[in-house]
């Protein structure tokens, strides 16, 4: 391996720095042949030396000196292509050998990456060929993207787009395979066609940003400032509840890449977006609890009523209750009017004064035990239907 990697550093310097005299097409032509053998002989003796190791580590560190050796030799290939074409003409057409070697080093990146990529060091900044692909890819991308979402939101554009701009201007201070490579899979998974219509169109580059773990704090936002507008519309303080346990299901069925994020060392999207809606429904469950404390306190009731017995406790009490407004056995009436109703007139097997605040923190959160007790009670009512 030692020697194949000093035969294309050799080859490099030599196409780095010609000789006029001892360099003939034929030549060239040979350091062509030589370059497209590589790979396979690359590849041969990168598997055979791996498994040669016993133990991870060594592995690991064999893994990552290859492939800081092969950047190095890809830059310097790379940046001398790159003066030559700015500043002087190479005395011999060596561009044709000079293409050829630079997609052979990328390559044998590639195979090292495909071949055994828990080995190699995501956080080493990629080759100077790779930036100028990245750059040169995203800016094909990204103007479709822009004739798409442009007129549609263009804040959503803005915040996809951000995080590609950073990249590029990290270039020279040191962009990563671990960025890069989640940058690249946003721009394929982009790329994939997206079904006409304005609403449509959003609704599938948000499912994709949110497979694809963009865990920005703006997309966050975003995504948040979505869901408090759809819940001004609402009036009743319950159904803005509801609707925010809905949200919190639904991000919680969604399926998300494993091992990938924007930002690896903050927390995952799904986390973030948790986080947010448990604490929205948190301050609404306590205001709803105030005010259902405020109506009963505003109410006169006449004391020495019957109350009627039950066989259920609060939390399955609390449950029968949501089942019954859900499927509309229970008619148009506030939340807060009924539990206070049932805490009036009901009595618990175990709590003698009921209050409507203790039956409204469980209304919202129904307990395995509960459901199973109820879930009882309504079979034993089908089979009473059944006999009749």
């Amino acid at each position: 391996m030692q020697n194949l990697l000093k035969i294309i550093d050799d080859l490099v310097k030599k196409i780095t720095h010609p000789d006029q005299d001892n360099v003939s097409s034929n030549l060239i032509e040979e350091w062509i042949i030589l370059a497209e053998n590589y790979k396979t002989e690359f590849q041969e003796q990168l598997l055979s030396r791996i498994l040669a190791y016993q133990t991870e580590i060594e592995a690991k560190r064999s893994v990552r000196f290859l492939q800081l050796r092969l950047t190095t030799i890809s830059n310097k290939l790379f940046n001398s292509k790159t003066s030559s074409t700015k500043h002087t003409t190479q005395p011999l057409n060596l561009s044709k050998v000079t293409k050829c070697l630079l997609s052979t080093l990328e390559d044998l990146n590639e195979i090292i990456e495909k071949s055994v990529p828990e080995y190699i060091d995501k956080d080493m900044e990629i080759t100077e060929k790779q930036k100028s692909d990245f750059t040169i890819n995203f800016n094909n991308t990204s103007s479709r993207l822009t004739k798409q979402l442009q007129a549609i939101d263009h804040n959503l554009l803005d915040l996809i787009l951000q995080p590609f701009h950073e990249a590029i201007h990290e270039q020279k201070t040191g962009l990563t395979y671990r960025k890069v490579n989640y940058l690249n899979g946003l721009l394929q998974e982009l790329s994939k066609p997206i079904v006409s219509g304005p609403e449509k169109i959003i609704q599938n580059v948000k499912e994709r940003l949110i497979y694809l773990n963009f865990n920005s704090w703006r997309f966050l936002y975003y995504l948040a400032d979505e869901i408090k507008r759809e819940n001004r519309k609402e009036e009743n303080l319950t159904d803005k509840i509801l609707n925010y346990y809905n949200q919190l299901k639904c991000i919680n069925q969604t399926f998300i890449k494993p091992k990938v994020a924007l930002y690896p060392d903050g927390n995952t999207l799904k986390e973030m977006f948790v986080d947010w809606i448990t604490e929205e429904i948190y301050v609404l469950e306590k205001e709803h609890q105030y005010n259902c404390s405020n109506e009963t306190d505003k109410k006169q009731f006449v004391s020495g009523g019957i109350k009627l017995p039950i066989n259920l406790s609060v939390p399955q009490l609390a449950y029968i209750t949501r089942i019954f407004v859900k499927i509309g056995l229970i008619g148009n009436i506030k939340l807060i009017d009924l539990l206070d109703f049932l805490s009036i007139n009901m009595l618990t097997k175990k709590a003698e004064n009921l209050s409507a605040k203790n039956l409204n923190n469980h209304y919202y959160a129904p307990d395995d035990k509960s459901t199973a007790v109820v879930k009882t009670y309504m079979i034993e009512a089908i089979n009473e239907i059944n006999k009749s």
